[in-house]
């Protein structure tokens, strides 16, 4: 009892080190695989070996000595174990002999003792693992709880009224340092007044971005005090900060979900419109209550609509678009949501009356397209014509394929493709075709270098696979077509499936093939097997098809390859079609759920800040702030963006971070930074005179 709790104390102690080495180890495997891209260009793959194998190493050592210890701990207790009956029997036996004892009591004695050792063991077990699973917690805890952390209070706590900080901003000697006394921001004090425009202007490391995060509520300062108002920013809870103040920085987190889910993200404070379940679902929700209670998590109802639809001044959800057009805007965004719309699907079992609307609007493009001035740009899908701007494969299914039964690409596989064109007799036709392109692929080619731009305008044979075809083609001239072996014979096969006639202009697929084609559709789609009815869905120009986008179904053709300016008049004709049949809106609805990928992958950094921004905007916070957020963005971009955002903010507060000091002019105030500090604030007039610090940052 003495000895064995202190020996733990130093398992204890190296059960803290290697707690901390391994998760060091796994932060530095996860920095590893991020920066990957580096280790390769720079050749440093041994340097990082050596790093793992020394921090392995080391986690080893940890636990070898952890072992170590346990086993003597273990090797002490068996012994203490094994000797005390040892000494038992010796001095018992010795006290029989004198007579000082009875042999009765002595074998009681061993008997006690022996029952006394299981439960012994099993204590020092449970001790063990007990201070296993405490050094564990208390690591956990120091992960997640670090100092300085906002207290749970002002996180959680919702008060009665939530306050407007409308107020003067009063910053009294504020001061921030960094790990190893380094000072960010030190003695920094100054006065905004309410509903300003201020601009913060400084070189990089100026201590700009720490100030806007403190006047954020972002970090806590390490002294002094910011007061808006009759508040103290400190002491407000997050319900206060979190809805009237808005940040937005240069490196903003797009989460994975949809772009209406990032857009709305700073309005979801709390569950608003309960969520509505049948009888089955509601025994589940209460029976969730329950647990979350008994594990004292929170009751929230994840399922809930949690929009704050009155912070943004809707009523519900019926009137939302409103604002999320407004704010789109305002930072140029609301075209990419549209493009996203138009290159989105749409179920009409879900959305029937907006998938008639779509036809129509298929109807009126249609009409407009027999317009003189429209009407050589466009090839619109027919059933009983061969449409020349779509490949071969494309005209043969006239329809979308669904899933991967009939990929495009590997249609020259597919047995019932290969099965119909036997029925109709193209199949010789095809293999005679796929060796006559593939002899003028090598003839064109074969000088050419890898990587030319000619293979990837011709997209038949990639400069890899030319040689492959090459000899192929050999053979078919030396022995026929008839003498080549089935994988010789599956490459010519996929050959004439890619050719598009008005693009390639090489005369293979004629008008008689065209027809033989046409037949071959009418084949592929009465032979379907029952169990793959469903793997393509048939172009009709009556029927709204589901797996093409809405752009596809509205514009229900192809454009005619080498027209000159082509995509741009048919692409502005469909949005005056869009806007003539108030279909914008709706449009725009399918471009909101559109999925933006892991950390917004799918859209680009412009977008990725802009959407960052609108979702500030959607706040309606009383001061917004933006530190550099579009700092990204070309000079033109960022200024007509600020002039929407001026006009979005209206009289309410904004403090912006510039990363041209010049900018400056279009605010009331501004804060000069330099090495923490402020060197001067006050009203922009009076500040970009000559000599004064601003305007030499504006004209530097």
């Amino acid at each position: 009892m003495i000895l064995i709790p202190r020996m733990q104390k130093k398992v204890n102690v190296l059960a803290k080190e290697r707690v901390r080495t391994v998760r060091a180890l796994s932060e530095r495997i996860g920095e590893t695989v991020s920066g990957m891209e580096e280790v390769h260009a720079h050749d440093t793959s041994e340097l990082v070996l050596a790093d793992f194998s020394a921090r392995i190493g080391k986690i080893y050592d940890i636990r070898y000595q952890i072992y170590r210890r346990k086993f003597f701990i273990k090797f002490l207790n068996n012994f203490i174990a094994m000797v005390t009956p040892f000494l038992f029997y010796l001095i018992g036996g010795y006290l029989v002999i004198e007579g000082s004892l009875t042999f009765g009591a002595l074998v009681a004695v061993l008997g006690a003792y022996k029952d006394l050792s299981s439960p012994w063991k099993d204590l020092l077990r449970y001790y063990q693992q007990k201070e296993d699973a405490r050094i564990k917690y208390d690591q956990l805890i120091e992960q997640f709880q670090p100092a300085g952390m906002l207290d749970e209070g002002l996180q959680r706590d919702e008060p009665e009224d939530i306050p407007a900080l409308t107020g003067p901003v009063i910053a009294t000697n504020l001061s921030v340092e960094e790990e190893g006394g380094i000072k960010v921001l030190e003695g920094v004090s100054f006065t905004m007044e309410p509903k300003s425009r201020t601009a913060v202007v400084g070189v990089g490391g100026s201590g700009r971005s720490a100030l806007v995060q403190l006047l954020a509520r972002l970090t806590n300062p390490d002294g002094g005090s910011i007061r808006i108002g009759d508040h103290n920013l400190k002491n407000l809870p997050e319900a206060v900060t979190g809805r009237r103040l808005a940040y937005v920085g240069p490196d903003s987190y797009v989460f994975s979900g949809t772009v209406k889910d990032n857009l709305l993200y700073g309005l979801k404070h709390r569950p608003g419109i309960p969520a509505r379940y049948d009888e089955e679902g509601q025994r589940h929700h209460q029976q969730f209550i329950l647990e979350a209670k008994e594990a004292d998590n929170t009751t929230s109802d994840i399922n809930a609509d949690w929009i704050d639809y009155a912070a943004v001044g809707a009523s519900g959800p019926e009137d939302l678009f409103e604002y999320i057009d407004k704010a789109l805007k305002a930072v140029e965004l609301d075209e990419d949501v549209y493009e996203l719309g138009l290159g989105g699907t749409l179920d009409p079992t879900a959305a029937p009356e907006l998938a008639e609307r779509i036809l129509e609007a298929r109807r009126v493009l249609h009409e407009r397209l027999e317009d003189p001035a429209y009407g050589d740009l466009v090839e619109s899908f027919d059933r009983e014509k061969y449409n020349t701007n779509m490949s071969v494969a494309e005209n043969l299914l006239f329809g979308t394929p669904i899933g991967a039964d009939f990929e495009l690409d590997q249609l020259g596989l597919n047995p019932h493709v290969l099965a119909v064109l036997d029925k109709v007799g193209l199949t010789k036709d095809f293999l005679a075709t796929g060796a006559r392109l593939a002899a003028i692929m090598v003839e064109l080619f074969q000088d050419l270098p890898p990587g030319h731009q000619f293979f990837q305008q011709y997209g038949f044979i990639s400069s890899d696979d030319l040689p492959e075809y090459q000899n192929v083609s050999r053979r078919a001239e030396s022995v026929g077509i008839d003498e080549l072996d089935e994988t010789e014979r599956t490459m010519l096969m996929s050959l004439p499936f890619k050719l598009i006639p008005a693009r390639h202009r090489i005369g293979l697929i004629d008008k008689e093939m065209q027809a033989r084609l046409l037949d071959a559709r009418r084949v592929f789609a009465e032979t379907l097997p029952g169990g793959q009815k469903d793997s393509v869905a048939f172009f009709d120009r009556l029927e709204y098809n589901a797996a093409a986008s809405i752009q596809d179904n509205i514009l229900f053709g192809r454009l005619v390859y080498g027209r000159p300016q082509s995509h741009r008049k048919i692409g502005k004709l469909i949005s005056e079609v869009v806007e003539a049949q108030n279909l914008r809106q709706a449009i725009m609805g399918v471009g909101l759920d559109a999925e933006v990928g892991i950390a917004g992958s799918r859209l680009s950094p412009a977008q990725q800040q802009k959407l960052s921004v609108a979702r500030c905007l959607m706040k309606n916070a009383d001061i917004l702030i933006i530190n550099e957020a579009t700092a990204g963005l070309d000079p033109a971009s960022q200024t007509r963006i600020m002039n929407n955002i001026f006009e979005f903010v209206g009289d309410r507060g904004l403090v912006w971070v510039l990363n041209q000091a010049d900018l400056a002019r279009h605010f009331d105030h501004a804060i000069v930074m330099e090495g923490g500090k402020v060197l001067e604030h006050g009203r922009v007039e009076e500040l970009n005179q000559p000599g004064r610090p601003l305007h030499d940052l504006a004209v530097g």
